[in-house]
Protein backbone atom coordinates (compact mmCIF):
# COMPACT_ATOMS: atom_id res chain seq x y z
CA UNK A 1 0.00 0.00 0.00
CA UNK A 2 1.28 3.46 -0.85
CA UNK A 3 1.30 6.33 1.65
CA UNK A 4 -1.28 8.24 -0.40
CA UNK A 5 -3.70 5.32 -0.18
CA UNK A 6 -3.11 4.98 3.58
CA UNK A 7 -3.80 8.70 4.03
CA UNK A 8 -7.03 8.52 2.06
CA UNK A 9 -8.26 5.37 3.89
CA UNK A 10 -7.75 6.93 7.33
CA UNK A 11 -10.87 8.51 8.86
CA UNK A 12 -9.09 11.63 10.28
CA UNK A 13 -11.20 12.12 13.41
CA UNK A 14 -9.14 15.19 14.35
CA UNK A 15 -8.86 18.45 12.49
CA UNK A 16 -6.43 19.45 9.76
CA UNK A 17 -3.68 19.80 12.39
CA UNK A 18 -3.74 16.01 12.84
CA UNK A 19 -2.99 15.60 9.13
CA UNK A 20 -0.28 18.27 9.29
CA UNK A 21 1.39 16.61 12.29
CA UNK A 22 1.20 13.23 10.58
CA UNK A 23 2.96 14.55 7.46
CA UNK A 24 5.60 16.45 9.44
CA UNK A 25 6.37 13.35 11.52
CA UNK A 26 6.58 11.19 8.39
CA UNK A 27 9.08 13.60 6.82
CA UNK A 28 11.23 13.45 9.97
CA UNK A 29 11.10 9.65 10.22
CA UNK A 30 11.49 8.95 6.51
CA UNK A 31 14.89 7.54 5.61
CA UNK A 32 14.01 7.06 1.94
CA UNK A 33 13.25 9.54 -0.86
CA UNK A 34 9.55 8.58 -0.72
CA UNK A 35 7.28 8.49 2.33
CA UNK A 36 6.00 4.98 2.97
CA UNK A 37 2.86 4.02 4.94
CA UNK A 38 5.04 2.92 7.87
CA UNK A 39 6.26 6.50 8.27
CA UNK A 40 2.70 7.77 8.80
CA UNK A 41 2.18 5.88 12.07
CA UNK A 42 -1.57 5.65 11.43
CA UNK A 43 -1.93 2.29 13.19
CA UNK A 44 -1.27 3.79 16.65
CA UNK A 45 -4.26 4.75 18.78
CA UNK A 46 -2.55 6.78 21.49
CA UNK A 47 -5.61 8.64 22.69
CA UNK A 48 -8.14 5.85 23.12
CA UNK A 49 -10.26 7.24 20.30
CA UNK A 50 -11.57 3.79 19.41
CA UNK A 51 -10.60 4.25 15.78
CA UNK A 52 -9.81 1.19 13.76
CA UNK A 53 -6.15 0.19 13.95
CA UNK A 54 -4.39 -1.33 10.95
CA UNK A 55 -2.11 -4.33 11.36
CA UNK A 56 1.34 -2.77 11.91
CA UNK A 57 3.04 -5.66 10.09
CA UNK A 58 1.37 -4.52 6.87
CA UNK A 59 3.14 -1.19 7.22
CA UNK A 60 6.67 -2.56 7.66
CA UNK A 61 9.10 -3.12 4.81
CA UNK A 62 10.04 -6.78 5.29
CA UNK A 63 11.60 -7.21 1.85
CA UNK A 64 15.01 -8.72 1.26
CA UNK A 65 16.85 -11.17 3.45
CA UNK A 66 16.15 -11.72 7.13
CA UNK A 67 19.28 -9.77 8.04
CA UNK A 68 18.41 -6.85 5.73
CA UNK A 69 14.86 -6.62 7.06
CA UNK A 70 16.08 -6.90 10.66
CA UNK A 71 18.61 -4.09 10.23
CA UNK A 72 16.01 -1.89 8.53
CA UNK A 73 13.33 -2.56 11.20
CA UNK A 74 15.79 -2.02 14.05
CA UNK A 75 16.88 1.31 12.56
CA UNK A 76 13.25 2.36 12.09
CA UNK A 77 12.40 1.37 15.67
CA UNK A 78 15.41 3.25 17.06
CA UNK A 79 14.61 6.37 15.01
CA UNK A 80 10.99 6.27 16.17
CA UNK A 81 11.92 5.74 19.83
CA UNK A 82 14.44 8.59 19.79
CA UNK A 83 11.93 10.93 18.16
CA UNK A 84 9.19 9.93 20.60
CA UNK A 85 11.33 10.47 23.71
CA UNK A 86 12.67 13.80 22.45
CA UNK A 87 9.12 14.94 21.85
CA UNK A 88 8.04 13.80 25.34
CA UNK A 89 10.87 15.73 27.04
CA UNK A 90 10.42 18.78 24.77
CA UNK A 91 13.90 18.43 23.25
CA UNK A 92 15.84 18.22 26.55
CA UNK A 93 18.70 15.95 25.46
CA UNK A 94 20.02 15.32 28.97
CA UNK A 95 16.59 14.17 30.10
CA UNK A 96 16.12 12.14 26.92
CA UNK A 97 19.42 10.32 27.53
CA UNK A 98 18.31 9.58 31.10
CA UNK A 99 14.96 8.20 29.90
CA UNK A 100 16.70 6.06 27.28
CA UNK A 101 19.35 4.89 29.79
CA UNK A 102 22.19 5.89 27.49
CA UNK A 103 24.89 8.52 27.82
CA UNK A 104 24.34 12.00 26.36
CA UNK A 105 27.26 11.28 24.02
CA UNK A 106 25.61 8.07 22.76
CA UNK A 107 22.36 9.97 22.31
CA UNK A 108 24.13 12.62 20.25
CA UNK A 109 25.72 9.91 18.08
CA UNK A 110 22.37 8.18 17.52
CA UNK A 111 20.63 11.46 16.70
CA UNK A 112 23.26 12.20 14.06
CA UNK A 113 23.05 8.66 12.71
CA UNK A 114 19.27 8.98 12.27
CA UNK A 115 19.37 12.60 11.03
CA UNK A 116 17.42 13.82 14.07
CA UNK A 117 20.09 16.24 15.29
CA UNK A 118 18.66 19.30 13.53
Amino acid sequence: MHAEKALSKYSWPGNVLELQNCIERAVILCETPEIQPRHLNLFTDRYGSGREIQDPWDLLDLSGSLEEASVRIHAEFERHKLSQVLHEVKGDRELAATHLKISPRDLSTKLKQHHLDG
